[in-house]
């Protein structure tokens, strides 16, 4: 256990998917690429990110990422402080079938992680 400070995970992301637009209140997030090819949104910048790459996304920064390779990606994912991993646990715990997007935000708001529009 962290005691809170971080939390780590692996993401696994179909070719073509990805976060959309969102801002983390409480964390700043890096990303280490492990398989694939990405494209990450930090602000106003876009840039790829492939195996090796490091990237870090300050916390109240918008953000997004996008699987742009034609297989799986993986990335591990460091939250600091820890505590981001209660929000899929909230999310599984939901009944099974398309998700409530009202329930969805209504986790990810308690978490401090604010979805933007799109576009």
């Amino acid at each position: 256990m962290t005691g809170g400070a971080y939390s780590i995970s692996e993401d696994v992301t179909p070719a073509g998917q990805g976060a959309p637009p969102h801002i983390h209140r409480r964390e700043l997030e890096t990303f280490i690429v492990l398989e694939g090819e990405y494209e990450f949104q930090c602000g106003d910048r876009k840039f790829k990110a492939t195996k090796g790459a490091i990237v870090v996304l300050p916390r109240e920064v918008p953000h997004a990422f996008k699987n742009t390779g034609n297989t799986i990606g993986k990335t591990l994912v460091v939250l600091v402080p820890g505590g981001m991993e209660k929000v899929f646990e909230d999310i599984s715990a939901m009944p099974p079938g398309p998700p409530d997007i009202g329930k969805v935000n209504a986790i990810t708001t308690k978490y401090g992680v604010e979805f933007l529009p799109i576009g």
